[in-house]
């Protein structure tokens, strides 16, 4: 168990990445983001299943669209 746990943080982390890159615009660009990169479809949805970290992720995707410019 605790080795999913750690793939999934691990995936987190990467979602966390793509919504600081300025190059998505909120989680579900994340999640297209994490599925053309090769993650599964349940993997890609299992990390932005979660409100918060929806929530998050718009969040981070906005502040970088903000400051991109």
């Amino acid at each position: 168990m605790s080795n999913m746990h750690e793939v999934d943080g691990k995936l987190r982390e990467v979602a966390y990445t793509l919504a600081d890159s300025g190059r998505c615009e909120d989680f579900l660009d994340v999640e297209m983001e994490l599925l053309a990169r090769g993650h599964s479809p349940a993997a890609a949805r299992q990390v932005t299943s979660d409100e918060d970290i929806r929530a998050s992720l718009n969040q981070r995707c906005s502040q970088a669209l903000r400051h991109k410019d």
